[in-house]
């Protein structure tokens, strides 16, 4: 395929036969409604101090794993597996289905260099503050006045 065509008819569908507690299910890859709202979920709970963060991989579950009606040859038979019913799930079950979904849908975020590059710079920068205030709180400067009687003043001048 060349840059500039997009034929995607020959993709194959990423589908996973899980069986579990006697019954047979299919992992399939994420659709753009499951993927959006992926990516969404953990934007939120990231800037949300990782608050509900583990919401994240049964809820990734349950949109992605399909219930196959005994009998039925259909795959999958048109019914996902309930959210309420993969919280009852041990986590060993759970999370190794979370990391294959991620996988098999491309849900990984984003693997463009320059991307990574930007992270890579903007936590050195943090990285580089946090080192600067620490050495600046050693050396007694540095925002945190030796003279005052504050009781965090007077921990920080002992030091």
């Amino acid at each position: 395929m060349s840059e500039t065509e997009f034929d995607f008819d020959s993709l194959a569908d990423q589908e996973i036969e899980v069986k579990y507690r006697g019954c047979t299910f299919y992992l399939l890859e994420a659709d753009a409604a499951t993927g959006r709202d992926f990516t969404n979920k953990g934007v939120a709970c990231k800037n949300n101090d990782l608050i509900g963060l583990g919401d994240l991989e049964p809820w990734l579950v349950s949109q992605c794993l399909w219930r196959v009606k005994p009998g039925d040859p259909q795959k999958p038979a048109g019914e996902r597996v309930p959210l309420a019913v993969v919280l009852t799930w041990e986590h060993k079950v759970v999370h190794p289905l979370f990391l294959k979904a991620v996988k098999i849908g491309e849900l990984g975020g984003d693997k463009d260099p320059d991307a990574i590059r930007k992270q890579i710079a903007e936590l050195q920068g943090q990285l580089t503050t946090i080192e600067e205030q620490e050495a600046a709180r050693k050396n007694g400067s540095g925002g945190t006045a030796t003279h005052s009687s504050s009781p965090t003043a007077q921990a920080g001048a002992d030091r």
